[in-house]
């Protein structure tokens, strides 16, 4: 949490010129799976499917212009993707 609150990561990660968003996204997608690995204590990304209430979310598929449910996968991305503001963050890839 502090590497997004110090003003000079934040710079870091600007892009020259923002075709997609105005950061890379890199320090958020690595602060969101650091959160989650440490609320897990896991040392790998936990799955949805470990949750121990049920999870899911909805992200948005770009390529094919819907709404998804997320109900199995990778918690880190899911949780990263459903939180990808148009302009501020880039969209993230789909592992799979």
């Amino acid at each position: 949490a502090t590497r997004l609150c110090n003003l000079f990561s934040l710079l870091a990660e600007l892009t020259l010129v923002p075709w997609l968003a105005f950061f890379d996204g890199r320090g958020f997608s690595r602060t969101v799976r650091d959160a989650l690995r440490l609320a897990a204590n896991a040392d790998d990304d936990p799955d949805l499917e470990d949750c121990w209430l049920p999870f899911f979310c909805v992200t948005t598929n770009l390529t094919l212009q819907r709404g998804e449910t997320r109900a199995a996968g990778s918690l880190p991305f899911a949780v990263r993707a459903s939180m990808s503001v148009a302009e501020l963050l880039p969209p993230c890839r789909d592992p799979e």
